[in-house]
């Protein structure tokens, strides 16, 4: 492909500039200021489009920074050859890409072509506008050079297939992203989160045994210091009775009263234990059906969680299944196209073929008429004409058999294949879905049955703390004014309290023993039951976080499968497209090491390169990285691997070259090179050389 003008009605600062360009070198040499980028940036823009449409600055958006400066039609044309034809293609562009207008005209003819359209860049180049700027344009401004899975499409030929190379960054981005998001060794990845709430919900597993066995022990120990009270109080009371006694009939009296009380109170006292006993036999009971409701609810959620990773798995191959059917549907519907289009050359041909030899006839017919050609050769004629004729009917009124290669056949096959697999996928959905509500009914079942379980348990926990009140009751069930009488008749009918001289002093210590003995045991007691409290809480929580457990084990399994199916196709994609780039190391690496010559006429053997066609340098037995060497010698390294990309693109016609300044950054031994390098290398392209110093010419 070569440029053979260009006319600029307004661009940047640049008004009605028109340029003829030669076949080989074309070199602009003006000073700085003078609209030399512009003129590259034009080429680039009438080719791709602009870059930057949704940045707002006028440094990034390159629609905003060309406007004409003066006004007027904002665009231009170019004139350039393609294989054995010549187009003139014309934009003209608006404040918005909807504005702009596309139009190429077959340079011969004068007429409208759709050899191209307005993504004629991509279609004459087969590369992407960052891929051109990256080999075909050099810009002041922008010396990357890294191969892009375009320029390795191009490369390898692989244009046309665009779901290989050209949707590989797409790709590895997508799968990229995954892995991030699940990240199982990060504290933010959803992996490593799920798997922290694992370890708590375990945890608590782990604890609910310990946490029972000390719910036990409390129990224990709170009717231990139960009875240990009643025990206490009783001993005050015989303790009570046993002071000196008051008259005969009084003291008699009063024991009699004081032990018929005593043996009521431990009767009730009795009656609330067993009541509190069988209380707690129930809420047992009780506590042990919800636990076996929620196992079986555990069991039927994990049972459900595996139905929906079974259908997640059945989507994700129909999914895939689906693309893979419009693929190849596609891939027949435009191989039934071309047969189309081959029959309609076919059919347009027989017709023209036709009409010129029913014109023939007729001018010879017309000739034998005229007795130019003798009358003989009219029969002949005739005979023609009439073969003419019918050949055109049948070009008409026919149609050509279609072409059943063996690439729509299997084509075809694969549809019918996918479609098949497809409808088989439909149904065993279907079933599985089938399967859930069944499981959810199970589950819903379950869950029901839990609340009406917890209802009972609760309703048994109410039971139990009233028996306890009843035992708590019972066990105080002697009232103290017994206690006062006793003691009051010990000290000669005085009531305690009213002349502390009157109480014994070993009396009023013994009591004071029994008070605070009763006092701590109270204390101890009341400890116990907040402590049975808090843990009857936690074991709630607990078997509560428990239900979650299946259902969570199961979530961490699908997700590190994702990660590992994700990790696994980043690895198998990596290692095929540098399998299928390595094929080209060698002439890459022969087409450097020759420019690079050119260049600084020094031998390149140092020079080495890998499956994406990096570039390092071994210096004293270690690989150098280019990166850190001088701007100049980046520069050189820059343009000799476009060059030798460019050359691994384009074995057959060579695109053109824009090359605005260089060798800038090159000191003047090096510029000699760079001239060298410029002239043999426009024997093979066609180069616009732009450059604002005669030092560089």
């Amino acid at each position: 492909m070569k440029l053979l003008s260009c006319h600029i009605e307004n661009f940047g600062k640049l008004r009605d500039f028109t340029y003829y360009f030669e076949d080989d070198l074309n070199v602009l040499f003006a000073e700085n200021g003078w609209g030399k980028s512009t003129l590259a940036a034009f080429l680039k823009v009438m080719f791709y489009g602009f870059d930057g449409e949704n940045r707002r600055n006028g440094d990034g958006n390159e629609r905003l920074r060309y406007r004409p400066w003066s006004g007027g039609v904002y665009g231009g044309s170019v004139t350039f050859s393609s294989g054995s034809k010549t187009f003139r293609m014309m934009r003209t562009f608006g404040a918005r890409k909807k504005e702009d207008k596309f139009s190429l005209y077959d340079d011969e003819t004068g007429f409208i072509s759709d050899e191209f359209t307005d993504r004629i860049g991509e279609e004459l180049f087969s590369i992407d506008r960052d891929s051109f700027c990256r080999t075909v344009f050099w810009s002041q401004t922008d010396h990357e050079t890294s191969a892009t899975t375009s320029i390795q499409a191009k490369i390898g030929d692989l244009t046309a297939q665009q779901d290989d190379l050209p949707a590989y960054d797409a790709a590895v981005k997508r799968l990229r992203k995954e892995m991030e998001r699940l990240r199982p060794d990060r504290a933010n990845g959803l992996i490593r989160k799920k798997q922290d709430r694992l370890a708590l919900l375990e945890a608590d597993q782990a604890r609910l045994p310990s946490l029972s066995a000390q719910l036990q022990q409390c129990a224990a120990q709170e009717q231990a210091l139960t009875e240990q009270l009643s025990r206490i109080r009783l001993q005050k009371q015989q303790y009570a009775l046993s002071v000196p006694e008051r008259p005969a009939q009084e003291t008699e009296g009063s024991k009699s009263v004081a032990a018929e009380e005593v043996s009521a109170a431990e009767e009730r006292l009795a009656e609330a234990r067993e009541r509190l006993a069988a209380e707690q036999d129930r809420l047992m009971a009780a506590e042990e059906r919800l636990a076996g409701e929620r196992e079986s609810l555990s069991a039927a959620e994990e049972k459900l969680s595996s139905l929906y990773a079974t259908r997640q798995r059945i989507l994700a191959q129909g999914r895939e299944e689906q693309e893979q059917y419009r693929q190849v549907k596609e891939d027949l519907r435009q191989e039934l196209e071309a047969v189309t289009r081959l029959q309609n050359k076919r059919l347009s041909r027989i017709r023209a073929l036709s009409a010129a030899g029913i014109l023939f006839a007729v001018i010879l017919s017309a000739l034998c008429l005229s007795r130019v050609i003798p009358m003989p050769f009219l029969v002949l004629l005739f005979l023609f004409l009439a073969g003419s004729v019918w050949l055109l009917w049948y070009a008409v009124h026919s149609d050509l058999p279609a072409d059943n290669s063996e690439e729509i056949r299997r084509l075809r096959k694969e549809k019918n294949w996918y479609k098949s697999s497809i409808r088989s996928l439909s149904r065993k959905l279907r079933h599985i879905e089938d399967r859930i509500r069944g499981q959810k009914l199970l589950c819903e079942k379950y869950k029901i049955r839990i609340r009406n379980s917890e209802a009972d348990v609760s309703a048994q926990k109410m039971s139990v703390q009233e028996a306890e009140r009843d035992v708590n009751s019972s066990a105080s069930g002697v009232p103290f004014s017994i206690e006062e009488d006793l003691v009051s008749s010990a000290n000669g009918g005085s009531a305690p309290g009213t002349d502390s001289g009157s109480i014994p002093p070993d009396v009023a210590r013994t009591l004071s023993e029994f008070d605070a003995m009763e006092e701590e045991c109270r204390s101890r007691l009341q400890d116990v039951r907040s402590q049975s409290e808090e843990l009857r809480e936690m074991i709630n929580d607990c078997r509560t976080s428990q239900e979650s457990l299946p259902a969570l084990k199961t979530e961490i399994r699908t997700l590190l499968e994702q990660y590992e199916t994700c990790a696994k196709t980043l690895s198998y994609l990596e290692k095929a497209r540098n399998l299928f780039t390595s094929r080209y190391m060698n002439p890459f690496l022969r087409s450097f090491r020759r420019y690079y010559g050119l260049l600084t006429g020094e031998s390149a053997e140092s020079v080495q390169t890998d499956a994406d066609l990096g570039i390092t340098i071994l210096d004293q037995g270690l690989p150098r990285d280019p990166s850190l060497m001088s701007e100049g010698t980046k520069d050189m390294i820059s343009l000799c691997r476009r060059m030798a990309m460019i050359d691994a693109m384009y074995p057959g016609e060579k695109p053109f070259l824009v090359l605005d300044d260089p060798f800038s950054n090159l000191d003047d031994e090096r510029i000699k090179g760079g001239m060298r390098f410029l002239h043999t290398a426009s024997l093979e392209y066609q180069i616009l050389y732009l450059t604002c110093h005669a030092s560089r010419l």
